[in-house]
């Protein structure tokens, strides 16, 4: 960690690197220490909070969480100006830490907290969001209903202007949140590279290549000096943001399989992490091992026909003109398949804001059923993305019409959820059409029926359901 790092700095940087051990640090005279394993930041078993940190980690409700990471985060602020800090390895937690405490959260909320709200945003300045995949020992995202107001403007480019017009709350407070992300780098310029792996799989390949590269450095050191190796790292981490997977590697677009691999072999030698004592003070761990895991994805990209072809789509490369469309064609469907799978992994495991954009991703690679159908069920658990929800529900009717009841009846479901009882008897009215009527469908009209609600829709057969039965 460069000199001049404050307790954020580091506690950010051991998340990060995923490490274990006990950051010991001073505040006015009196010894004070934060334990860390595999990333995620525990509570000493004497610790006031420790015994509140084991009840709601029983209970998992991310939602309760946020008065304790509020106050952990104003502490961490009071601290941010300790010194001596130290982060000593250790092979194990203690067996009566309590946590992980959710602290990819805590960071976030620490960062808003510590940012000069005073300071002017360039107001056409662009930012995108940038939302991570990180390890278990995080803990639930815990986004503050803020944090997903500006996740949620920022899935596509936009100037900073665009957020403070349209934004439902303080700018003070904009400005915090949006520091607060910015400084993780969840919110970065479009121009920036991300400094996350993106999916599981590439975290686990991450850890199989970092071992393999490191007993390939242990047989074959690399032959540089500390002040050769330090110049050249010091001149990639420099320039390394600005480049794309090819500018990275060092290979040209049409470079093939081999060409990319013997690429990547040269550069994870060179930026491994177990080089951060050689590195000197030019580069903390956490920006070696950051290099290593974006050499890692260039290669994973470069070296997979699907991912590189959507890399180059995204990024104006041209492709070989001889290029056979039915292999495009079944490497897109792949490539969406893959992304529908992610998305449902995120979705189960409460990240929904990449659920969404997971599902769109794969939604408009190939448009199928079952991808506007997961993206729609999505949408419709949130109130404010109502109508967006109907329109993907739309969509999958019109890709797979034999599966019309079981839509409409989630349409109606949606409707129903959202307080528009006599639109969602229309739907379900239409989903009873079909030859095989959803489960739940006519109780549920019955239901609605007995309420009060839709009568007139019953009487006419719904003008929803005649719309349908044209179809």
């Amino acid at each position: 960690m460069e000199s001049g790092a404050t307790l954020l700095d580091h506690l950010r940087d051991a998340h990060t690197r995923r490490a274990s051990g006990v950051l010991d640090y001073e505040v006015a005279g009196r010894a004070r220490r934060i334990l860390m394993h595999g990333g995620g930041m525990l509570l000493p078993a004497d610790s006031l909070l420790a015994a509140e940190v084991r009840r709601l980690s029983a209970a998992g409700d991310a939602a309760h969480w946020e008065p304790l990471l509020d106050r952990l985060a104003a502490r961490l602020v009071e601290e941010a100006g300790a010194r001596s800090l130290c982060l000593r390895p250790i092979d194990r937690a203690p067996r009566d830490a309590a946590g992980p405490v959710p602290t990819w959260a805590l960071i976030r909320r620490a960062f808003a907290l510590a940012a000069d709200p005073s300071r002017d945003p360039d107001p056409s300045e662009a930012l995108i969001a940038d939302v991570p995949h990180l390890p278990p020992a995080s803990g639930p995202p815990c986004w503050t209903p803020e944090e997903l107001w500006v996740l949620e403007r920022l899935r596509t480019a936009a100037p900073y202007a665009l957020l403070e017009r349209d934004c439902p709350f303080r700018t003070l407070q904009l400005r915090r949140v949006v520091a607060g992300l910015r400084a993780v780098g969840v919110v970065r310029a479009p121009d920036r590279a991300s400094s996350f792996a993106h999916d599981s799989g590439l975290l686990k390949l991450v850890e199989l290549l970092r071992a393999r590269i490191g007993a390939s450095l242990r047989e074959r050191p690399l032959g540089l000096l500390d002040d050769a190796l330090q110049r050249r790292l010091e001149a990639l981490a420099r320039g390394a943001s600005a480049m794309n997977h090819y500018e990275l590697l060092g290979v040209e677009p049409d470079a093939d399989e081999s060409e990319v691999q013997a690429a990547f072999d040269g550069l994870a030698r060179l930026v491994h992490p177990s080089h951060a004592e050689r590195a000197g003070v030019l580069l903390s761990p956490g920006e070696l091992n950051g290099l290593f895991e974006r050499a890692v994805a260039a290669m994973r990209t470069l070296g997979d026909p699907a991912l590189r072809s959507a890399y180059d789509d995204g990024h104006g490369f041209s492709r070989a003109p001889d290029q056979d469309s039915s292999d495009r064609r079944l490497e897109v469907a792949e490539l969406a398949r893959r992304e529908f799978e992610r998305a449902r992994y995120e979705e189960r495991n409460g990240d929904l804001h990449s659920a969404l954009v997971l599902y769109e991703q794969a939604a408009a690679m190939a448009p199928s059923a079952e991808h506007w159908l997961g993206l729609a069920r999505l949408q419709a658990k949130n109130p404010a993305w109502g109508g967006r929800a109907l329109e993907s529900f739309r969509r999958a009717l019109e890709l797979d019409p034999q599966r019309g009841g079981e839509i409409r009846f989630a349409m109606a479901e949606a409707l129903e959820r959202s307080g528009k009882l006599d639109e969602a008897v229309s739907y379900y009215q239409s989903a009873l059409q079909g030859p095989a009527p959803p489960a739940g469908a006519r109780e549920a009209l019955e239901r609605l029926a007995g309420q009060g609600h839709g009568k007139e829709a019953h009487a006419a057969g719904g003008r929803l359901g005649r719309l349908f039965r044209r179809r």
